[in-house]
């Protein structure tokens, strides 16, 4: 019989093995969720580093929890607490204050190791989207878009055809105004 998982598989695909990689690192879990997003974990030199500077970590702790007789629970504990000590520690917290707290940043931490190496192994962040953000849409690009669909409605009706020159002069107006709007 082969021994569960100390953990939950939590994603599918190449992004599940490279999370499953982490994992067996000894990284936490949302460090495992966020990195899983790199291509190139197990070939990465940065990540290599990070693995190397977390098994050094996770050591001194077993020789730790070992010592103090630790049970599984208060393991697991101490592990979160020597972890986000450690990211204290580094100078790797957001600056921002997220519902009153200052977060660790696995990407500070990443970005960090990346500066360190040489050009030529230094990958590159990924993106978590490739599409630029689109811009809050108001009530006017709204209200314009309605009059245009109901312009381009009339012109594809042959009962209008006597006010086509003046319905083509309208949806001119209206396409120039939502390009003025865009800007």
């Amino acid at each position: 019989m082969v021994a569960p998982h100390p953990y939950k598989r939590r994603l599918k695909g190449g992004r599940g093995g490279r999370y499953d990689f982490l994992r067996k690192q000894h990284f936490t879990h949302d460090e495992a969720r966020r990195l899983s997003h790199l291509t190139v974990v197990r070939k990465s030199p940065g990540v290599g580093v990070m693995v190397e500077q977390r098994a050094e970590l996770w050591n001194r702790f077993v020789y730790k929890a070992a010592r103090r007789g630790w049970s599984k629970i208060r393991r697991r504990q101490e592990w979160r607490a020597m972890i986000a000590k450690w990211y204290r520690r580094q100078g790797y917290i957001t600056k921002g204050v997220y519902h009153g707290k200052h977060r660790a940043s696995v990407w500070l931490w990443y970005k960090d190791v990346q500066s360190g190496l040489p050009p030529e192994d230094q990958d590159e962040t990924p993106r978590m989207h490739s599409r630029p953000p689109q811009p809050f849409v108001k009530k006017d690009r709204i209200h314009l878009s309605s009059q245009l669909r109901d312009v381009n409605n009339a012109l594809a009706n042959p009962s209008f055809r006597k006010r086509w020159p003046a319905l083509r002069r309208e949806r001119e107006r209206l396409q120039g105004e939502l390009r003025r709007l865009r800007k």
